[in-house]
């Protein structure tokens, strides 16, 4: 009896700490603050040279 008491109790509290939320809308390309574009070399240097003392993310893809 006690067994049941306890689980009883703790299925309770357990479950009123559940809330439901709306789901969060995934974000489309136009909500994002990114452009890319395709560049070539010189082109990265250049905007390399401009960002010196930033932090720069280079993602590099290859496609030959």
């Amino acid at each position: 009896m006690r067994f049941l008491t306890c689980s009883a109790l703790f299925s309770a509290v357990l479950l009123a700490g559940c809330e439901t939320k709306a789901p969060v809308p995934k974000p489309t390309a136009k909500d994002l603050p990114v452009a890319l574009k395709p560049v070539t070399v010189a082109e990265l240097d250049t905007f390399l040279a401009d960002q010196k003392g930033k932090v720069v993310l280079v993602d590099c893809w290859f496609l030959g």
